[in-house]
């Protein structure tokens, strides 16, 4: 007998909890499925930029020049790996891409420069001059030793390859 009350007061308690909060615990029910499958947080593992952590607004592929991109890069830059980047758009769709020596320019601006040794002492190409496609993006990393699109085995980024604009948080 005891235990059957006992068992009647909880859900007593539950309903009358529900009835005065159950709206607030549907609204973070919504907040929760909105937010996850439009948005996605990054961490960024490298010194390649100074942010660590990034919100990536899922499916968000119009960005502009100075904005974050997560993306998944070409497999020659990953050795067949598929892991997500985030980078920052220096040069849009149109715009030409042109090199003196190490340096790299966007549109005749100076943009990168880049390295001919990696820091695993391998050899790295610069990316060639070029007219950037329709949907190609040029997107670095503010750090001297990114790997990012100033080098041939990464090169421009398509926006097919755009997983979301990407929000530095800290």
């Amino acid at each position: 007998m005891n235990l059957a009350h006992n068992a009647v007061r909880f859900f007593l308690g539950i309903s009358r909890h529900y009835s005065r909060y159950g709206w607030i615990w549907m609204l973070a029910l919504l907040i929760v499925v909105i937010l996850t499958h439009h948005w996605k947080l990054a961490y960024n593992y490298t010194n390649s930029l100074p942010q660590t952590l990034f919100a990536i607004q899922l499916g968000q592929k119009d960005v502009e020049r100075g904005d974050y991109v997560a993306f998944y890069p070409p497999k020659s830059a990953t050795a067949g790996n598929e892991m997500p980047f985030v980078k920052k758009v220096v040069c849009l769709p149109g715009e030409r891409i042109r090199t003196y020596g190490q340096q790299i320019f966007c549109e005749d601006k100076p943009v990168a420069l880049a390295k001919k040794i990696s820091l695993k002492g391998e050899p790295l190409q610069k990316i060639q001059d070029q007219l950037l496609g329709e949907d190609d993006y040029f997107v670095l990393g503010t750090h001297p030793d990114s790997f990012d699109s100033r080098y041939s085995n990464f090169g421009p980024i398509n926006r097919c390859r755009f997983i979301g604009k990407a929000y530095p948080i800290f």
